[in-house]
């Protein structure tokens, strides 16, 4: 297939329909060129709607409980300014993705599409990145996971298990779901995690209205109205909404999954593949922003890294927080698969020079997961700080995966107006977020 550059025509919708009918791996093949492919080339049979689930409940893990910590650096109106906008740049992000990898349907991963349209030395930077930012947010998921498994033993007022005792029974509890080999295979857990975030929310949502209603007995009928904490308000100060701007960027991001989605996404659902990102978007975005609003007036300036877990703090024998804290357990294990997905994938592409997820011996795979889940199990107990981690990840990477990276992808691959504005658009909201995500790292909230 031609690459589109800069100056190449726009592909035709024949050329489009045509490639979709194009096999993965051409016939006649032989092995040793097979294994020269760029990606694994995932086996499957994705529904449009597994591809929603998917995209919803890689953003709607760790950062479920954090979203309230941003509002209140930032404020609720500053803050719900940077979460629209951040939302509907992912929204372009992903549209602009899914039309990459259908343009192109031979790069079966993010790196792959890189490593074609851009140049070398470039793609070798953001195979790094993505390394990095993966195993980051695996390590996040994984520290919030031993803290509900820690919030538990304190509901019962006992602790049986020490810290490193907490993730070892993380580590065996969640291997076997992360063995998946594609995201077919994942779409009921996916179903039940999304099922499973829903409770979270309405139990989030259920005790912040309770600890606010709480106030009322408290306070003189004249100001019986001003229900909300102490801090809490439209705007913060200059150095809370840049602390805010990683956080946000990180609970949205889920880009990489777009090109292995795509290949593994049905023939006849591929063109309404953008549709399914902005549904995604759409219902991530709705979910945060009544987590949000509601957690941080329970707390106002007081909001810690983790709603869920102060809420439980403020009021330890609600049983509904003991639900609530068992299905977050839920959720998080069964994101940590999606997270960790496309790094297993290019580590056994670089690593072994396996061709096609089948390919890879159950050995090999058990290895390669079992040491990526090891390694973000020393993450997580060496950074215990939820926000500091997203922070971090936000700051170094994910503006520039999530924004400037697919920009640039759909810049080089389309030549039509609508598309070059769009790169165009992501392209410079990358490079504007990726300072300001730095600065955020130097700069302390006033």
């Amino acid at each position: 297939m031609k690459h589109h550059g800069v100056n190449a025509p726009a592909p035709t919708s024949m050329t489009l329909q045509q490639s979709e009918r194009d096999p993965l791996i051409q016939k006649g093949v032989g092995p040793a060129l097979s294994r020269k492919a760029d990606s694994l080339k995932p086996a499957g049979d994705l529904s449009l709607l597994g591809v929603v689930f998917a995209l919803a409940c890689t953003s709607l893990g760790a950062g479920l409980v954090a979203v309230p910590r941003a509002l209140s650096l930032a404020g609720c109106a500053v803050g719900l300014a940077i979460l629209f906008t951040l939302a509907g740049l992912n929204a372009l992000s992903l549209h602009c993705l899914f039309k990459c990898a259908r343009t192109d349907p031979s790069c079966s991963s993010y790196q792959a599409l890189a490593r074609k349209h851009l140049p070398k030395k470039l793609s070798l930077l953001i195979e790094v990145a993505i390394a990095l930012l993966l195993m980051g947010a695996t390590g996040t998921t994984f520290l919030l996971s031993t803290h509900v498994l820690g919030s538990a033993q304190l509901a019962v007022g006992h602790t049986f298990l020490s810290g490193d005792s907490l993730s070892l029974v993380l580590f065996l509890a969640v291997l076997p779901i992360c063995l998946a080999r594609n995201f077919a295979a994942l779409q009921w857990v996916n179903m039940v995690n999304f099922s499973c975030v829903l409770c979270v929310v309405v139990v989030i949502c259920c005790t912040s209205v309770k600890v606010i209603g709480g106030r009322k007995s408290g306070m003189q009928p004249l100001l019986s109205t001003n229900l909300l904490a102490p801090g809490f308000s439209a705007t913060t100060s200059l150095g809370g909404a840049l602390a805010a701007v990683p956080i946000m960027l990180y609970i949205f991001f889920n880009q990489i999954l777009v090109p292995e989605l795509f290949a593994e996404l049905r023939k006849e659902a591929r063109p309404l593949a953008s549709a399914a990102g902005g549904a995604a978007t759409v219902a991530c975005a709705s979910l945060y922003v009544a987590v949000g609003l509601l957690g941080y007036a329970c707390f106002g300036s007081a909001t810690g890294s983790d709603i869920l877990a102060q809420l439980g703090a403020h009021d330890s024998g609600d049983v509904h927080l003991l639900i609530g804290q068992a299905l977050f357990g839920l959720v998080l294990l069964c994101s940590m698969p999606l997270i960790m997905a496309p790094l297993r994938g290019m580590i056994l592409t670089r690593c072994f020079g396996h061709a096609r997820v089948e390919e890879v011996p159950f050995q090999v795979h058990f290895v390669v997961t079992a040491a990526i889940l090891v390694t973000a199990g020393v993450i997580a107990r060496t950074v215990p700080w939820v926000d500091l981690l997203m922070g971090i990840m936000g700051a170094t990477s994910v503006a520039f995966l999530a924004l400037t990276i697919p920009g640039a992808l759909t810049i080089r691959c389309f030549q039509n107006t609508s598309d070059q504005l769009a790169g165009y658009v992501l392209l410079f909201a990358g490079i504007l977020c990726t300072p300001l995500s730095l600065a955020a790292l130097i700069v302390k909230p006033m």
